[in-house]
């Protein structure tokens, strides 16, 4: 899965008009790097810009998009620690 949203290269994403996710339960994953090719092809593009022009389309990595979870399928994860010390303490919350 394609995750790693400072991926290096870009990888096959997949367009949409609207989220076609939750996005609390289930947002997907769109590496930075794709999102930077999909507005320069807006730029470059003239077919790719009058496509989407006045819209606000979605993106989502190739791999995000075919992976469909339900909830009784997300994995239990540990929850995130607590900070423990006053903030900006080595085990304070950040600064």
């Amino acid at each position: 899965m394609d995750s790693d949203p400072n991926a290096d290269v870009v990888t096959e994403y997949n367009e949409h008009p609207s989220p076609t996710r939750s996005a609390i339960f289930n947002p997907g994953a769109t590496s930075r790097i794709n999102v930077a090719h999909f507005m320069a092809r807006l730029l470059t593009e003239e077919a790719t810009w009058n496509m989407w022009r006045g819209q606000m389309p979605v993106i989502y990595n190739a791999a995000e998009s075919k992976e469909r979870i339900d909830a009784d399928q997300v994995e239990k994860r540990d929850p995130l620690p607590v900070p423990t010390g006053p903030p900006g303490s080595a085990n304070g919350a950040p600064q």
